[in-house]
């Protein structure tokens, strides 16, 4: 289907959200634009999405390049957000947070993880090792 959403990278960190949503309203009507931040600084990723009212406001960007704040940026169709595990909030798809929850299971184990690395206290060699036993 049609995406109705824009990637834009390479951003300049002094850009706010709403010089990036005047810059692409030339191409339609922009619902939407979201530039999200470092969590530890605050700052500006250098990247944005927006999102329009119509495909055909897409399709158009598409045909260029751009140049934002004296920056040429690269700017690519948005793939659609995926959805996650049934049950999961939207946060949680797919990412880190969604294993040993919601009816996945631990990936620990089945790369042969040894629950002796997971806890407190003494590490045990898993090889002969000088002066060590193995377990």
């Amino acid at each position: 289907s049609p995406t109705t959403r824009i990637f834009v990278g390479k951003l300049a960190f002094t850009l706010t959200p709403l010089e990036v949503q005047q810059y692409f309203e030339a191409f339609g009507t922009v619902t939407d634009c979201y530039m999200p931040k470092d969590y530890y600084t605050g700052q500006s990723r250098g990247i944005a999405f927006v999102t329009f009212d119509a495909p055909s406001a897409v399709d158009q960007i598409m045909q260029s390049t751009h140049v934002i704040g004296g920056r040429e940026v690269a700017v690519d169709r948005a793939a659609p957000r995926r959805e996650g595990p049934p049950g999961a909030p939207p946060t949680a798809a797919y990412g880190a947070a969604a294993y040993g929850s919601y009816g996945y299971p631990s990936p620990y184990g089945s790369y042969g993880y040894d629950a002796t690395y997971a806890s407190p206290g003494p590490v045990r060699p898993q090889f002969a090792v000088a002066g060590y036993a193995p377990y």
